[in-house]
């Protein structure tokens, strides 16, 4: 996958108005500190267009990024995975998990409906 529309990204993420789904400028700087810490984000903090809190507590340790460059994930108790938008590939969704090229985001704090719709703008803009 090539990242294409990646500008777009954030506006289709942002379209969806869901509480834990943060674009941009809107995202709280505590929340993006942590998730970058959590999830070993090697870009700078001004590269996120999105960030999805899978948190039950909202503290963002767990969950998804979006950078300009890659997108990050994180499960609780498991460690974080980085993929370059070059690498990724087969990105199919379960309504439980977001699967891409084998590796499994499991956003349980969303609705089956909402990690379905996820799925469906990550695979949009990046392929």
């Amino acid at each position: 996958f090539v990242a294409n529309n990646s500008r777009s990204i954030g506006d289709r993420f942002a379209a969806l108005k869901i509480d834990g789904i943060f674009v941009g400028e809107g995202i709280p700087e505590k929340k993006r500190a942590n998730a970058f810490m959590s999830m070993r984000v090697k870009e700078p903090m001004t590269s996120v267009e999105v960030l999805i809190d899978a948190t039950v507590w909202g503290s963002a340790k767990d969950g998804l990024l979006i950078t300009n460059r890659a997108l990050y994930f994180k499960n609780m108790m498991e460690d974080p995975v980085r993929i370059e938008f070059g690498d990724l590939k087969d990105v199919k969704a379960d309504g439980k998990s977001i699967v891409f090229g084998g590796q499994r985001f499991s956003p349980g704090v969303f609705s089956e409906e909402t990690i379905l719709k996820m799925a469906e703008i990550i695979t949009a803009n990046f392929q």
